[in-house]
């Protein structure tokens, strides 16, 4: 009986020798950093400057010109006027290369342009210089002066 125990002890150390070298790899098992996100800054979203022609571009919003008013913009490169036009107002540009009007109602006069779109309805502008237009609105009228 006890030479029972032996073997059985005997074969067990081997079977677990044999199960545990299975388990080690071999070669160059070297384990991968792990992928964290890194805490490094990223650039924030440059604000929006409504009104006012900054590095060459400008957004107007015809919300802030009231009623009768004219609001006047020297010369910038690309002018974007955006929202409903209050009755009786004026937008008074400079000159331009391109000139959006994405709006309603929108009366606007700009000394010079080589490009317009005119995206809304019932706009009026007018124009220097021979400007490409592109009217992809409905009502609106674009003359040169």
């Amino acid at each position: 009986m006890k030479r029972t125990h032996v073997m059985t002890a005997l074969a067990t150390a081997v079977l677990a020798a044999v199960a545990l070298t299975g388990c080690t790899a071999g070669g160059d098992s070297k384990a991968e950093p792990s992928k964290k996100p890194s805490a490094s800054a990223t650039a924030k979203p440059e604000k929006t400057v409504y009104d006012k022609c900054e590095d060459g571009f400008a957004t107007i919003l015809t919300t802030n010109t009231d009623a009768g008013e004219t609001f006047t913009l020297g010369d910038c490169a690309n002018v974007s006027i955006v929202g409903p036009g209050a009755e009786g107002s004026r937008f008074e540009i400079g000159a331009v290369d391109t000139l959006v009007v994405e709006g309603d109602q929108v009366t606007a006069s700009v000394a010079s342009a080589k490009k317009i779109i005119v995206a809304g309805k019932g706009n009026t502008v007018t124009h220097g210089g021979d400007a490409e237009v592109q009217d992809d609105g409905a009502d609106n009228t674009v003359t040169a002066k």
